[in-house]
């Protein structure tokens, strides 16, 4: 008994092309694939938060920062005290997780 190999239809065919793949999609932005010079922005905190400041050496916009420690160490509120900084100057942080 032989083996039958699948037979490739014209729909198949036509699904392959590259061309027809593509059909109706807009065309790539091909910028978006460029590596680009990003400019950062650096952060200031107010006085009594320098301290942290001067501990991680600088705080940039646009940056995640994650917070690590033991249970009880106030990572929720330092956390709370750099978002109320921020507020307080009119910038909004864009999320800050206290899970």
């Amino acid at each position: 008994m032989t083996k039958e190999e699948p037979s490739v239809g014209a729909d198949a065919l036509r699904l392959a092309s590259a061309e027809s793949i593509f059909d109706g999609f807009p065309p790539v932005d091909h910028s978006l694939l460029s590596v680009q010079q990003a400019s950062h922005e650096s952060l200031a905190l107010s006085e009594p938060l320098q301290w942290f400041v001067d501990l991680l050496g600088q705080f940039w916009l646009g940056f995640v920062y994650m917070l690590a420690g033991q249970p009880g160490s106030r990572k929720s509120g330092l956390s709370l005290q750099v978002a109320l900084d921020l507020a307080q100057r009119g910038l909004k942080p864009n999320a800050i997780n206290l899970a």
